[in-house]
Order: structure tokens, then sequence, then C-alpha cells
């Protein structure tokens, strides 16, 4: 299939050959992303979301400079961006609309879940490494592209707003979904004011470490991370935290049903992250590590709940109650996790 659009976009970067296809290419909530194969080579060609996303030149130099560090100083494997004739590393189309491209790297592939011990220890590992690559870049090269990203306490107050406006007459629907931010709000608050303050410190970090942006070889070892939209200052806790979150859950984020945290998939990614993460991290960063889950965990519980209270505005949904359903499957997991 050659979407037209698609074609031209492509060929704006400077990629070797004719374009043959495109298509699109994974299931990401936030940007639409689409595999260009030309004669000669394949790319990954994605369109940025404006509305999440606010400065996407600083956005794309930020990549550039981490991939190209990682490369360059430490000689390991990254992905590749390539640039425009103009010389930058995005594009801005006709309708104000922003892209990136990249080289696909062949024999890869990402999973959408995490099936086994060994999955989740190949994830913590490379996690930790990433994290280990980025100490020697300096933090203040790399603009914050979301602002507040993981900043727990403005959460808890962007939810505390939503339910005082009550704009689309939802909060009726989720009282039991605020009974349980209320319930955990003073332990995630504490730690994150840990972080906010410094007393936790802040890394140049990923920050959105689900399975699916980690690339793997034809025999399950983790050689990468990608989707690096987010890769800004934050703790190794929101990594952990996040990896454990989507990673540990035996059901899905899309749906409450049969959703636990696994001790067994727990313990394979702890392992994994601490056989690298010890070399690096403080002494209280490791201390608190154990609470990582359960911070991010609550946060993304009540992103989905605020989304849901303010009519779907940020998450793609595929039904009506879609976000209502993620907030549900997130706190059953948090209440896991805290059992």
């Amino acid at each position: 299939m050659l979407l037209p659009s698609i074609s031209h976009i492509a060929r704006q970067f400077k990629i070797e050959g004719d374009v043959l296809k495109a298509q699109p290419f994974g299931d990401g909530l936030i940007n639409s992303t689409y595999l260009v194969t030309t004669n000669r080579q394949k790319y990954i060609l994605q369109k940025i979301n404006r509305q999440v996303f606010k400065d996407i030149p600083a956005l794309a130099r930020n990549k550039v400079k981490i991939t190209e560090h990682i490369r360059c100083q430490h000689q390991a494997n990254s992905l590749e961006f390539m640039p425009t004739f103009q010389g930058v590393y995005y594009f801005k189309d006709a309708d104000g609309e922003y892209w990136q491209c990249s080289k696909f790297i062949e024999d890869t592939f990402t999973f959408s879940k995490v099936s086994s011990p060994h999955l989740a220890y190949e994830a913590g590992k490379v996690i930790a490494r990433f994290q280990s690559y980025l100490t020697d870049l300096d933090a203040q090269e790399i603009v914050d592209t979301i602002p507040h990203f993981h900043n727990t306490s403005k959460r808890i107050t962007d939810l505390q707003k939503s339910i005082h406006q009550d704009t689309f007459h939802r909060k009726q629907e989720v009282t039991d979904l605020i009974r349980i931010a209320k319930q955990y709000e003073r332990l995630v608050q504490d730690i994150d004011r840990s972080i906010q303050s410094g007393i936790i410190p802040t890394r140049l970090v990923h920050n959105d470490t689900k399975i699916s942006n980690i690339l793997f070889d034809q025999n399950h070892k983790a050689m990468c991370m990608i989707d690096l939209d987010t890769c800004m200052r934050g703790s190794v806790l929101h990594d952990f935290g996040d990896a454990l979150r989507s990673g540990t859950n035996t059901g899905t984020e899309d749906s409450p049903v049969n959703v636990f945290m696994s001790l067994e998939l727990f313990e394979g990614y702890a392992k994994g992250y601490l056989s690298i993460a010890t070399t690096f991290l403080e002494e209280i960063e490791l201390n608190h590590l154990a609470y990582a889950g359960v911070l991010i965990t609550y946060e993304q519980f009540i992103r989905f709940l605020v989304d849901y209270l303010n009519g779907d505005t940020y998450y793609k949904i595929q039904h009506p109650k879609h976000n209502l359903e993620r907030a549900q499957s997130q706190a059953k997991l948090l209440q896991s996790m805290m059992a």
C-alpha cells in the first residue's frame, strides 16, 4: 500500500532509494507511525502529536542529541534519525503537522506484553543500561518536552480540579475511583515531594518504559530503547515504576478484568534492572525502588481518570468508556501492588 501523502513526506528526508510502499505501524496512543519501504532501506516515519508536544523542534533536537551520544560515546545500539534537505530533523507539512524519520532496525521486533521472567529481566536490564548511558550527558542540553510530566502532586491537583468542575457530568459515575485515589494520595505525594525537592535525585531518564518501547533481537535479547519523545529529566523511580506498571499486569491496561501484579515478573524486572543500576544509583534511589510501581501506577490511574472526567481529550479511545476502563484497570493494579 502506498499512501501518497506519506510518500511525499518521507521524501522530504534524506532517505535512500525510491519509496515503494508505506503502511501504518504500531499501536501508540499518542503519535501516528508508518513503516516506509524504499528499494534500499526501511524507515519509520512518525507524525508527532502537536497537541501533546508544544515544542517539536526542541523535541527533535533532544532525540538526536541522546541517540548520537549513545552511539558515539558508548558505541551502543540506538535509533538513528534522518535529517531533511534543510538540515533539521523534523518536517512541518502544509497542515502544520510535524514529522520525524528514523532508520528501521532490521531483524528486531517489539513485544506488546511481558510473557516470561526472561523478558522482564531483559527489559529491566536495558532500561538500566539506557539510564547509565545518559549519566555523562549534560541534562541542561535536554529540554523538558512535557513540563511536569511525572509531577504526581500536579496530577493530583489536576484531578481535584476536574472533580470540582465536572464539565461532562461524570463525577457520580466514578465515586469509587475517587475514593481509591484519596486512599493512596498521601503515600505517593510524600515520594513525589522527595523527588521534586531533590532529596531523591533527578536524572535523564526515558519516562515511558513499557515493553513495546524496547527493541529485541531474534534471540529475545533487549537491544535498545525506542520512542524517546519524553526522554528528559526525571527520577529512575519513574522508569522502573512504569516498567512494573505496564509489564507485571496479568491483565491489560484497557480492561479491569483479571488485573493483578505478577510477583514472578516483578522479580524478573528487579533482577535485570539491579544487575546494572547498582553501579550508578545512589542509596536513596535504591531504597525507594520498592515503591516505584505504586508511584507510577497511581499517577497513570489518575491521568486516565482525569482524561475521562475531562471528555477524553488526551488519549486515543476506541469506545466512550475506554478511559474509564483504563482507570479501573490501573486502580485494581495499584490495589494488588499494595496488598
